[in-house]
């Protein structure tokens, strides 16, 4: 991994109610990255990034009524997305008051279209230390979520609970694919600074964790060159944001668009897409 750096989750949550209306500009209403296939099917940042929130879904092995919980749910745009089109239960936790406003006025909004097929609610609670009873949830997923945490072991060992026997898991996120020098180690140092990541794992990092807290690893596949298109639209949307005149911040968001630019740039940096589960009590799902 990389050095670990300090975060706690109001550090976290000020990121996010800084950054979030920004980022959803610059990722069509999403607030994680995008997958672009060579085949050139996605056309905007928008698609990316509901193309990635699609293939978390697909290793859930989503059945209607599952409950669902989402790690990290940002402004509630991937948890409505499944939720509609998987016809589950999504409850999604954040740290960011912010985010936690937009995402219950979407469910809201959502709501008299739901019925009681589906529904989304949202929490502001720590992933840490999340309020709910053992086995409360079919599944579970983190998207760009887990590289903010400061315990990623406490944090997989409690989704384990969480998650009832049979039940899986799915993760999105940055990872490292080696170690990092020269230029790339500091922009990687930069980008753990600045936007209060503890720190970048590597693939083996993720699989030891899974193994130590009981997962049982079904898929780990970087994805990252698919996604590092989606660095550029991120910086020059911040770049045009910050050089309104009435942009409150911009010098900081000037400074994040570089410091993302950089990090998006190392060919060292990856994305992956796993999913795991949780043995079944009786052998069977």
């Amino acid at each position: 991994m990389t050095r670990q750096h300090d975060t706690d989750p109001d550090a976290v949550g000020r990121l996010y109610d800084r950054f979030t209306d920004v980022w959803a500009q610059a990722l069509g209403g999403n607030v994680h990255l995008g997958v672009w296939p060579e085949d050139g099917t996605v056309a905007s940042p928008g698609e990316a990034a509901d193309l990635l929130t699609d293939l978390v879904a697909d290793r859930l092995a989503l059945r209607p009524g599952d409950r669902v919980l989402d790690v990290g749910c940002g402004n509630g745009h991937p948890a409505l997305r499944i939720a509609a089109r998987h016809a589950v239960h999504v409850t999604g936790i954040t740290v960011s008051r912010h985010q936690l406003r937009q995402a219950r006025q979407a469910a809201d909004r959502a709501a008299r279209d739901a019925g009681e097929r589906w529904s989304a609610r949202f929490l502001l609670a720590d992933a840490m230390r999340p309020p709910f009873p053992a086995a409360s949830f079919d599944a579970a997923f983190a998207v760009e979520s887990l590289l903010h945490m400061p315990d990623r072991a406490t944090v997989l060992g409690r989704l384990h609970q969480a998650v009832r026997p049979g039940g899986r898991l799915a993760v999105a996120d940055l990872l490292l694919r080696g170690p990092v020098t020269g230029p790339a180690a500091a922009a990687v140092a930069a980008t753990a600074e600045m936007f209060r990541v503890t720190s970048f794992a590597t693939a083996d990092d993720l699989r030891g964790l899974l193994e130590r807290t009981g997962w049982e690893l079904e898929e780990l596949t970087d994805i990252g060159d698919a996604v590092r298109p989606s660095y550029d639209h991120v910086t020059s949307v911040m770049r045009e944001f910050a050089a309104a005149a009435d942009t409150p911040g911009g010098a900081s968001i000037r400074a994040g668009a570089d410091v993302i630019a950089a990090f998006g740039a190392c060919p060292e940096v990856g994305y992956v897409l796993l999913s795991a589960r949780r043995a079944p009590a009786d052998g069977r799902d």
